[in-house]
């Protein structure tokens, strides 16, 4: 442990699986340790995938969402700034008749 550190993690802390074989375990042993390993990093990355997906087309429907209300002028938030913008040029256009 370095000086001053209160507590310094360990390589299996951050990844359970960097000792995937250890000295008791046969050729054997330790090959399907690391096939089983593979499958759940397989399995994790579907996962992360599919999520990804998701979330992907979850945050399209909104913005089509958004889109829509802007388009049919009912997007509160462009709104206001719309009718400050639309009464400074009236008095613009007032004052320079």
């Amino acid at each position: 442990m370095p000086p001053g550190n209160a507590s310094f993690p360990q390589p299996t802390d951050l990844f359970p699986y960097f000792h995937l074989c250890n000295p008791q375990m046969d050729d054997e042993d330790c090959e399907r340790r690391r096939m089983e390993c593979l499958d759940e990093m397989s399995n994790l990355e579907k996962q992360f995938t599919d999520l990804k997906d998701q979330l992907y087309k979850e945050r399209l429907s909104q913005v089509d969402a958004k889109l829509q209300e802007v388009i049919a002028g009912k997007a509160p938030e462009y709104l206001e700034p719309l009718a400050t913008l639309q009464e400074n040029m009236q008095i613009r256009t007032k004052v320079a008749e």
